[in-house]
């Protein structure tokens, strides 16, 4: 079967990716596509497909087959040309099979618990109160842009809370995270190199100060000081992996969280009768979080999978060492699976969306995602209670999987 060409960055499908998803569809559960990057690989376009595969570790691996004289083949969708920092970096429970993959989630999982995310409600609140306070209007315009004045600033803050970092190193890293965002091709991806190995030298100096705090007996907080703790004690993390642990962390905490919160803020502004409807009752929040996450899915495919046995796998041929990817977007635009799927509804119930997938790889941060952008939308719209979108004011990047908005100009009004 020919590739399919679909550019899955251009503006026209940031914008609405129902008629591109609609059509992929039409071709079937599973499609072929050529992608930047990866070149050509199969795609699960269904609910069902999508769902199958992210939970099939039989027949889907996350890993190529390993070299002689190697005891792992490299992750799936890593090309030969890839610098070592990268290969480093992306060895991580993600990109991992069992049993290693349940080794390290159990790690963070124990760190996380430990922890107590649900314990931030009152905390994430107040900070989301706080930046919507800061909130600095442009003068000339009388806008402000939402994506960096509070959508990135809150799930960076808060993920390098729990990481335990200073204020100073937080700054730090959002400022070299913020240059990640427009990733869609190999020019792109070599220019994020730059930033991606600032990135990890600031964590390797991190970490060694851990190490010594905590062998004068001063350990630090937050979860960097409990997996440094469970590399000292031998539970089976080596440092490149710790590093690589702290890396994910870091970035996936606030990355997709921040496309999440000014996705939906903007879909709100869309949909003035129903954000109208939301905000008479509190209550209603929850159930309105999970269809904004179906609606707005920022995180638009899983990572790539290897074939392990040649098959049918839902209408397609598979052969052994091919490439596959799950369409989450597709997937929760199923009208198999969800009744009017196009269409906004903050009542929809059931909502099995697999915006943060399903199987052992489901999404760690799930309950802190829930919270974030619960809190968010309440400390945004209280604030400004008459907020409306700037013309032109929603621009998206180019970034690739990622339905990200680069800039949300809207124009905010102080309640009285």
């Amino acid at each position: 079967m020919k590739p399919l060409k679909v550019d899955f960055t251009s503006n026209a499908f940031s914008l609405d990716p129902r008629p591109t998803l609609t059509g992929l569809r039409r071709q079937g559960e599973v499609v072929r596509i050529k992608l930047p990057l990866l070149g050509a690989v199969w795609m699960t376009v269904s609910h069902a497909a999508t769902s199958d595969m992210l939970k099939n570790n039989q027949l889907f691996t996350m890993r190529k087959p390993a070299r002689k004289g190697h005891q792992k083949g490299d992750v799936t969708g890593m090309q030969w040309w890839m610098p070592r920092g990268i290969r480093l970096l992306s060895d991580n429970m993600l990109s991992n099979d069992e049993p290693d993959h349940r080794r390290l989630r159990k790690l963070v999982d124990q760190a996380f618990q430990r922890l107590s995310v649900m314990n931030m409600e009152a905390s994430i609140d107040s900070l989301a109160k706080e930046l919507a306070d800061r909130l600095k209007v442009e003068p000339e315009s009388r806008s402000v842009d939402l994506v960096e004045g509070f959508a990135r600033r809150l799930p960076m803050t808060v993920i390098c809370h729990l990481l335990g970092l200073s204020e100073p190193e937080t700054e730090a890293f959002a400022k070299q995270a913020a240059r990640l965002t427009n990733v869609s091709g190999i020019v792109s991806f070599l220019g994020a190199m730059i930033p991606i190995r600032r990135m990890r030298i600031m964590l390797e100096t991190i970490v060694e100060a851990e190490h010594k705090r905590q062998a004068a007996g001063h350990a630090g907080t937050g979860l960097i000081a409990e997996l440094v703790q469970a590399e000292s004690d031998g539970d089976t993390l080596s440092h490149d992996e710790l590093i690589a642990m702290i890396f994910l962390l870091l970035v996936a905490g606030h990355e997709t969280t921040t496309h999440l919160i000014s996705g939906s803020v903007l879909t709100l502004l869309q949909h003035p009768r129903q954000k109208e409807w939301l905000f008479e009752d509190e209550g209603r929040m929850d159930m309105a979080v999970e269809e904004l996450l179906r609606f707005v899915s920022p995180v638009q495919f899983s990572k790539p999978r290897i074939v392990r046995n040649s098959g049918e796998f839902h209408g397609a041929s598979l052969q052994a060492g091919d490439s596959i990817i799950a369409c989450l977007a597709a997937a929760n635009m199923d009208p198999q699976r969800f009744e009017n799927p196009g269409r906004l509804d903050l009542e929809r119930r059931p909502n099995p969306h697999l915006e943060f997938g399903t199987g052992i790889h489901f999404c760690l941060g799930f309950q802190l995602a829930r919270l974030e952008l619960k809190r968010a939308l309440i400390a945004l719209f209280e604030a400004f209670p008459n907020m409306e979108l700037a013309p032109h004011g929603a621009e998206y990047s180019q970034r690739m999987g990622m339905r990200a908005l680069k800039r949300l100009q809207v124009y905010p009004e102080l309640a009285s």
